[in-house]
């Protein structure tokens, strides 16, 4: 039990790392030399917010079973944040008209791997072994998802 409590508590921590860390070098990196595009902006606001919404599930998640309610509070962020990463991928295409094209291909990136994660947490465990399972023909339920079945029928 206790190996399970430390690796749900490195996922979430992980989660809320990554939901601060990844956005802000993505924007200084790609922002160094050129100005951010609000299709970058949004598109990393996505990704933030579909981290802190991993976060969240698994800090609740370590604590024992999640409620019904926490469940369908996640997946509203999760909607919040497939929201954002449409609105960013349609500025970003947009914005390929004008001059510079690495900035907003690379906030289309992000907000593809925003849509990513939220396949991730919500429909199909895209990792190593839920890949390897994938191409064998078997698909892994992710966590959230197993959660808000179970808790459906409660």
């Amino acid at each position: 039990m206790r190996r399970v409590h430390r690796r749900l508590r490195t996922l979430a921590v992980l989660e809320a790392v990554n939901a601060v860390f990844l956005p802000t070098v993505l924007l200084t990196a790609l922002g160094a030399d050129r100005a951010p595009t609000a299709g970058l902006v949004v598109a990393a606001g996505a990704l933030a917010v579909s981290l802190v919404a991993g976060s969240l599930y698994w800090s609740r998640r370590m604590r024992g079973p999640v409620s019904r309610l926490w469940c369908r509070a996640v997946e509203g962020l999760l909607g919040v944040a497939g929201l954002l990463a449409v609105v960013a991928a349609v500025l970003c295409v947009v914005d390929l008209g004008t001059g510079d094209r690495l900035v907003p291909l690379a906030g289309l990136g992000i907000a593809l791997f925003t849509a990513a994660e939220i396949v991730n947490y919500r429909f199909v465990q895209i990792s190593a072994g839920g890949w390897l399972l994938w191409t064998r023909g078997r698909v892994r339920r992710p966590h959230l998802a197993t959660d808000l079945r179970r808790t459906a029928r409660a």
